[in-house]
């Protein structure tokens, strides 16, 4: 699935919605992958937020009567909200929002993105919760390998992908892009804006690439690292 067929899916959902909710249609905003060089045709979800101007369960449930099978042929994947729900959330899902009002493109309606309000200090706090519950998922895997170091290996590999977010919120937080880093560079970044030892990151890379080590070794390093950089991000300043 090349660009222009990205562009036709995009261009049949606009249309589909319009038709759908009509003058309730508030915004449609494309973001994520299919937004940016990260997105792979075939694999990528296409990621569009609708936004409605009221709530209205019957046209969203006639909506998705009408496209469900277009959707989930080519991998669409609607958030619907509220515009009053939208830009009420911002203090929920900073990192969320500010990747959106950085990347996300306007494909219909109001010109949204210009009314976020986006405070670091939310930013913060969501890192620290999103490292919070690292700990604690990574803690929960060392549990449930009951001993095993493959089946810690193979829990290891399937949860390296989701510290990509933690990456993302750590850099933002120092005012820094992930953009064009490959994972090697941003680890190195990340230990060095934070003085901290990645070597745990630059392992469980390696294990997500199929690198045999010792799986207890790289989630001790990890769970050392991540807690190091809770504490350090707890003590940053609130800045407004």
């Amino acid at each position: 699935m090349g660009k222009e067929n990205l562009n036709s899916i995009v261009d049949k959902f606009v249309a589909s919605a319009k038709e759908t909710f009509g003058e309730n249609l508030c915004s449609i905003i494309l973001y994520g992958s299919a937004n940016t060089r990260d997105y792979i045709p075939g694999v990528s979800d296409i990621n569009l937020l609708t936004l409605l101007k009221e709530s209205n369960p019957k046209q969203i449930f006639s909506f998705g009567k009408k496209s469900i099978s277009f959707l989930r042929k080519n991998r669409v994947t609607p958030q619907i909200l509220t515009r009053k729900e939208f830009l009420g959330s911002s203090d929920i899902f900073p990192l969320e929002y500010w990747d959106l009002k950085a990347n996300g493109r306007i494909l219909f309606g109001e010109q949204i993105l210009n009314l976020l309000s986006l405070d670091k200090s939310n930013l913060r706090h969501q890192v620290e919760s999103l490292l919070r519950g690292s700990i604690g998922t990574l803690r929960q895997i060392l549990v449930a390998a009951g001993g095993k170091d493959k089946d810690l290996y193979e829990s290891l590999k399937i949860w390296s992908g989701s510290l990509k977010t933690v990456f993302k919120g750590l850099l933002k937080l120092k005012d820094q892009e992930l953009t064009g880093l490959r994972e090697e560079a941003l680890i190195q970044r990340i230990s060095e804006l934070y003085q901290c030892n990645s070597d745990g990151f630059s392992e469980l890379e390696e294990i997500r690439h199929g690198k045999k080590l010792n799986p207890l070794d790289t989630a001790e390093k990890l769970l050392y690292t991540l807690i190091q950089l809770a504490g350090i991000v707890d003590s940053l300043e609130e800045n407004k």
